[in-house]
C-alpha cells in the first residue's frame, strides 16, 4: 500500500466516523417503556363482602362500579354469588387480594355480558333480586348506575337510573354477569329469552383495570339499595 493510497483511506474512514457520530448524535433518544400498573391500591374505607347475600356492601359496590365501567352500561348488577370473602380495612392492599374476593376470578368464562332491557324487566329483575330480603340469596343484586328502594309496607319498589326515576318503556342497557344473563336465580322470568352480548372482558379483568385506575379508592357511594 502506497503512502498516498494508506492516506486516503485514513480520510475516508474519519469521513465515516463523523457520519456515524452524527447520526447518533441527531437520533431522537429511545422512548422510555411505559410506566408499569400499579400493583395496589390505598382504601379510604373499609372494604367488606359480609352478607352479599342480602344487603348492599362495600365490596359488592365497587365489583357493580368496576363492571359497569368496563362496559359503558346504563346499569351494572351483579349478583351475590359472583362474591367470595373480603374484610379488608383501610389503608394498602395488593389489588390481587382483592380480585381474589371474586368468587369466579380464575374461570375464562366469567365474562361481562350486556344487555338492553326495557325499564319494566329492569323493575322485575331488582323485585326478584329483593324479594326474599332479609333471607339471604345468592341471586341478590349488587347495583351501580341505579338504586332500588323496597317499602315492604306498600309492597312497592321503586327504582332510579342515574338521577332519573327509571321508565317502564324506555330501554337501559345493563352490565351483568353469565349467570344472570343466561336466566339463573330465576332472572329469566325478567329476561323473557333475551340474548345478551358477551364483552369478552373477564369480571376480575374489569376490576383489575378499576383498581389500576382509582389508586387511592373512596368508599363507593352507598344507600343503592335501601329495604325499609
Amino acid at each position: 500500500m502506497t503512502y498516498r493510497t494508506l492516506a486516503g483511506a485514513l480520510f475516508l474512514s474519519a469521513v465515516v466516523l463523523a457520519l456515524v457520530t452524527s447520526t447518533r448524535a441527531d437520533a431522537p433518544p429511545a422512548p422510555a417503556p411505559p410506566p408499569k400498573p400499579p400493583t395496589t391500591v390505598t382504601l379510604l374505607a373499609p372494604l367488606a363482602s359480609a352478607d352479599s347475600d342480602s344487603k348492599e356492601t362495600t365490596y359488592g359496590d365497587l365489583v357493580a362500579d368496576a363492571v359497569r365501567t368496563s362496559a359503558g352500561a346504563d346499569v351494572a348488577l351483579i349478583p351475590a354469588d359472583e362474591l367470595g370473602t373480603v374484610a379488608l380495612p383501610e389503608g394498602g392492599a395488593p389489588i390481587a387480594d382483592i380480585v381474589k374476593g371474586l368468587r369466579y376470578a380464575g374461570d375464562a368464562d366469567d365474562t361481562i355480558v350486556v344487555m338492553t332491557v326495557s325499564g319494566k324487566q329492569l323493575r322485575m329483575l331488582a323485585e326478584r333480586s329483593i324479594q326474599q330480603s332479609p333471607s339471604p340469596f345468592p341471586g341478590f343484586l349488587q347495583v351501580s348506575g341505579a338504586t332500588i328502594a323496597l317499602d315492604p309496607t306498600a309492597h312497592t319498589v321503586r327504582v332510579t337510573v342515574g338521577a332519573a326515576p327509571m321508565v317502564d318503556e324506555r330501554p337501559y342497557l345493563i352490565a351483568t354477569t353469565r349467570s344472570v344473563a343466561d336466566g339463573g336465580f330465576g332472572y329469566y322470568r325478567a329476561l323473557d329469552g333475551l340474548a345478551g352480548k358477551s364483552t369478552k372482558v373477564g369480571v376480575a379483568d374489569a376490576v383489575t383495570r378499576y383498581l389500576q385506575a382509582h389508586p387511592a379508592l373512596a368508599a363507593p357511594a352507598g344507600k343503592r339499595v335501601e329495604i325499609q
